[in-house]
């Protein structure tokens, strides 16, 4: 089976649909009925969905939760440091109590 390259997404305001490389999608937050998935280092577009369902759209053995409010792209790890991942952006996420030990699991297994 073929693994997708890119997702198409509904922006929430304006309601154009954008095609998304995956390699490019960093990591996803959670907005309450929105999420916002930030890309390309510096551009998001806030989208209205769940986490849970934008996440079963994506390869799972690229993306992986780690906090109730976030999904991070495996490839954009820079490093973990005790319960934070610290992406190549310079960006700091919490990993949750409840994600962390099948959080570490993948990426030992993918490391």
């Amino acid at each position: 089976m073929q693994e997708i390259t890119f997702i198409f997404i509904k922006e929430a305001t304006g309601g154009r649909i954008i095609r998304v490389a995956i390699r490019d999608i960093e990591y996803i937050e959670s907005m309450g009925n929105y999420v916002r998935v930030i890309y390309d280092t510096d551009k998001f577009l806030l989208v209205h969905s769940s986490l849970r369902k934008l996440l079963k759209t994506l390869p799972a053995t690229k993306f992986c939760r780690i906090h109730q409010s976030y999904v991070i792209h495996i490839e954009h790890i820079d490093h973990v440091d005790g319960n934070t991942v610290n992406m190549q952006n310079g960006v700091q996420l919490k990993i949750g109590t409840n994600f962390r030990k099948a959080f570490l699991e993948k990426l030992l297994v993918q490391g």
